[in-house]
This record gives C-alpha cells, structure tokens and sequence, in this order.
C-alpha cells in the first residue's frame, strides 16, 4: 500500500496530474478498475507492472485501503466554462446524446462500480474522457457505457466537463 501511495497519495496529486485521485472512490470501483489493469481490460502500463505481483486477494485489499481513505476539500472557481460543465453534467444534451453525467456519477445511490468525479485532477479527467470519446478506453464492464456516454463530446464539452468536475469538492 505504501508503494501505491507514492502516485496515489491520499493527500492527492496536484491539480495538473494525469494519475486520478483513490481517495473517496467505492470500494466496488476500485476493485472492478484494479482487476481491469491487472487482467489488461485497462491498458497502462505503469498499472500493468505495479499489479504485477499482486493476487486478487491483494487488489481487493487495496481496494478496501484507499475507499476508507479521505482526501483534500477544494472549493471551485466560477467561471463560464465551468457553467458549461455544470450544464452538460447535470442536464447532459439531448439534441447531440449526451446524458447527464450526475445520472451516474456523484449521486446518491448510484451504481459503485461508478467512479466519483469531484476533485480528480482536470488533465486527468480530459484524459479520460478523451479516450472514452475515441473508443480506446478499456476498463470494467461498464466502459462501454461511458465510450457510448462520451462519443458526442467535443473537445470544448471534455473541457468543460473536466474543469466541472476539478473544481467539486471531493466531500
């Protein structure tokens, strides 16, 4: 667990890193994404060599660690992009088949093989859904929910979105 707190501190990353927050996530999308990584649904490499010695047994371990882990509270910046993500979030787009991400993410009672968005790093979050918009994105067995979710994204809305989510509060 030490090892994976040196990317992955509960502290976070700085707002400009590509490597998301664990901190807050469900224990389900944890475990779902490292089994992801570890099985190569989810390519990275990094990901691939740090699982590399690990059991399932382990990754659920891990999983269970950073769930019950609680990050840094950030308060957001107004802004007119940031009126867009909330837009796009919580209302999503019908003219163009976006639904609202809030439907899925965030929200009470929601599906925990869903990941929490508020306070992940922006690059991270434009990366991600960059790679959910161009198909390329592995992971759990809902990805190809979020590849469908993302495909009518331009690269204004990821932005917007990213942004959005960066400023939340992890709470």
């Amino acid at each position: 667990m030490k090892s994976c707190e040196g990317c992955h501190s509960p502290a976070g990353p700085d707002e400009t890193s590509l490597i998301p927050r664990l901190t807050d996530q469900s224990e389900t999308y944890l475990r779902d994404s490292l089994e992801a990584y570890a099985t190569g649904k989810r390519p990275s490499g990094v990901m691939k060599v740090a699982l590399s010695q690990t059991s399932s047994e382990d990754r659920k371990k891990l999983a269970s660690y950073f769930a019950n882990k609680s990050g840094p509270t950030e308060t957001g910046r107004p802004s007119e992009i940031l009126s867009r993500g909330k837009l796009l979030a919580e209302r999503g787009d019908r003219t163009r088949g976006i639904a609202a991400c809030a439907a899925c993410h965030d929200a009470a009672g929601v599906n925990e093989a869903y990941p929490r968005l508020a306070g992940q790093p922006v690059p991270y979050l434009e990366n991600q859904l960059g790679l959910f918009h161009s198909g390329t994105r592995g992971g759990s067995a809902y990805a190809g929910v979020m590849t469908r979710a993302a495909a009518g994204l331009t690269d204004d809305d990821i932005r917007a979105l990213a942004a959005y989510y960066g400023a939340l509060p992890q709470d």
